[in-house]
């Protein structure tokens, strides 16, 4: 886990969550994302938070702070960050290859058994850079108690963060059939020119 690059989020963001869920565990929030940070000395407040980033006392002006506590299971935001918790219901899913653009933002999709698809902000995977490089990186979805999915990203057995999905208004989709009715309009001059035999305009065939 990259501290430096949770640091970047941050500052492009504006604000920090410091969350609190045991006497020894701290994770660092970001916009739509929580971050399980391993040896990470207990935060609180503005002044702390400064530190752990490498923040300028001008740069931590600009910074919101919102603190939180609770257990692994059941943080204050409703999100359940536990690993090994057997009363979670978990959804597996399947990573897309393949990326959308929303906003002029990158993003990736996920599709849920049930054909379900999430669509996330891929630069919150910026500080899990040397995890995404284990077999054992893999995402799952969890739900709140209000019935919102949330994304959960392991490594191996261990949830390293939460990232929640994009909301994506009704006039992205209409701007993605418009796209897709596009494409449809080229697609079968595009699939001609690809199977014309090679040399065949050389033969007049």
């Amino acid at each position: 886990m990259k501290i430096s690059k949770i640091a970047k989020l941050v500052k492009d963001a504006g604000c920090v969550q410091l969350i609190q869920v045991d006497v020894y565990t701290m994770y660092i929030g970001v916009g739509g994302a929580i971050y399980a940070t391993e040896d990470l000395p207990l935060i609180s407040g503005a002044e702390q938070a400064r530190a752990v980033l490498d923040f300028t006392k001008k740069q931590m002006e600009s910074i919101e702070v919102t603190e939180y506590s609770g257990t692994l299971s059941y943080i204050d935001i409703g999100l359940n960050m536990k690993s090994d918790d057997k009363e979670a219901i978990e959804w597996e899913v399947k990573r897309i290859p393949a990326a959308a653009v929303v906003d002029n933002e990158i993003v990736d999709i996920l599709e849920l058994e049930d054909g379900e698809i999430l669509l996330f902000d891929s630069t919150y995977l910026s500080p899990l850079k040397e995890e995404q490089k284990s077999p054992y990186f893999k995402f799952k979805v969890r739900e709140t108690p209000t019935k919102q999915k949330y994304i959960v990203v392991y490594d191996g057995l261990f949830i390293k963060a939460v990232i929640m999905p994009m909301k994506v208004d009704v006039k992205y989709f209409e701007q993605l059939d418009n796209f897709v009715n596009a494409m449809n309009k080229v697609r079968p001059v595009d699939v001609m020119n690809k199977i014309r035999p090679v040399g065949a305009e050389e033969s007049g065939t």
